[in-house]
């Protein structure tokens, strides 16, 4: 029987011994490819979001701090200047907002991230159908990716979250081991990283985006890209009104007010959807449903630009109309904070370098 023993003993180191070499040659293998890769996974699932944390752990660490934070998709990131914003107001500000997300994405961002580090007193969350579409296939994939990348896990309250995390975050192997089980995702997002390269250069003081002007474009391109993306199969009511809910409560719980912002777009934006009055209906129906639930204030700026000079795509404002926006926020500012659960409306005019003005 020991003799039998032995030899189990031994087949058990032998096959541990063998096992750790498999695991040495993964990770080497890994890292040897990975600078040839595409797509880096990293801790982020954008480059945008990094950039974005450095920035404000940098501001944490000269004592600065952000009263206000700007989250949501890319319609925010370019929609409100957080620092026209502040510079009138002189109520600090930081733009966290990020390209891709829905607001089931957006919410574990704001309250597990973004509110433990700036302890905000406002979150403005800008929104529209493309954010609170329940059917969006990018809502879905954006949201997998980042509760699942290790810059979550190691924020998150989970011991073994924050320990797959540390392990994610130095092993190339399993960073990249979803992408090896599927390896069409490494090379479909060329063009997407070569986009979020660019993206991490522009990103100024305070979250703002630093970009030229541009004249405004409805591409077919971007219209289809959107529509597929974003606005395929519409449908509100659910898991996005669900999360944004879950946005107040858990803000609410912590003290933090939250701000709801119907962003603008233009006149080409509806036509997407494929039953634009239907939807404009179900949209605006849910804005209605929501702010009744929790009485927070809705700041509706759907319709606030006559032209779409002050855009640069239909749901994208131009440098002009993003300034003009937080400037407008700013000037109403104090008057918005003084009052809860009511509906402002913001107003421009048509110029390039619009001028604009919220109201009740």
């Amino acid at each position: 029987m020991r003799k039998s023993g032995k030899k189990i003993g031994r087949s058990g180191y032998v096959s541990l011994f063998g096992f750790a070499l498999v695991l040495a040659l993964l990770e080497v293998s890994a890292r040897l490819a990975a600078p040839g890769l595409p797509v880096d996974p990293g801790k982020w699932p954008r480059a945008e979001i990094a950039q974005k944390l450095d920035q404000i752990h940098g501001m944490i660490d000269d004592g600065q701090t952000a009263d206000v934070i700007f989250v949501g998709s890319s319609m925010m990131a370019g929609g409100i200047d957080p620092v026209a914003f502040t510079d009138r107001s002189g109520v600090t500000s930081y733009n966290a907002a990020f390209a891709g997300p829905t607001t089931r994405t957006v919410g574990p961002w704001a309250v597990d991230i973004l509110e433990p580090l700036l302890d905000p007193e406002v979150v403005v969350i800008g929104i529209h159908t493309r954010e609170m579409n329940d059917n969006a296939p990018k809502g879905q994939t954006m949201y997998d990716k980042f509760i699942t990348s290790p810059g979550y896990k190691q924020a998150s309250a989970s011991a073994a979250n924050r320990l797959e995390g540390e392990l994610e975050d130095w092993s190339f192997f399993l960073r990249y081991r979803r992408a090896f089980r599927n390896p069409a995702d490494l090379f479909s997002s060329d063009k997407a990283a070569l986009a979020e390269a660019k993206v991490r250069k522009t990103i100024g003081p305070r979250g703002t985006r630093i970009e030229d002007s541009v004249e405004y474009r409805a591409t077919d391109k971007f219209i289809t890209t959107l529509y597929d993306k974003m606005l395929i199969d519409f449908a509100v009511g659910g898991v996005e009104y669900d999360a944004l809910i879950d946005l107040h409560n858990d803000l609410e719980d912590r003290g933090v007010r939250l701000v709801v912002v119907n962003m603008p777009v233009t006149e080409d934006y509806w036509p997407i959807h494929a039953d634009p009055v239907g939807d404009m209906e179900a949209y605006h129906d849910l804005l209605e449903r929501f702010q009744a639930e929790t009485g927070d204030t809705i700041i509706d700026a759907e319709d606030a630009f006559p032209t779409s000079v002050a855009f640069r795509e239909p749901i994208h404002l131009d440098i002009e109309g993003r300034a003009a926006f937080g400037l407008a926020l700013a000037d109403a500012w104090d008057d918005i904070m003084a009052s809860e659960g009511e509906r402002w409306h913001l107003a421009c005019d048509g110029s390039e370098a619009p001028t604009c003005k919220l109201s009740r």
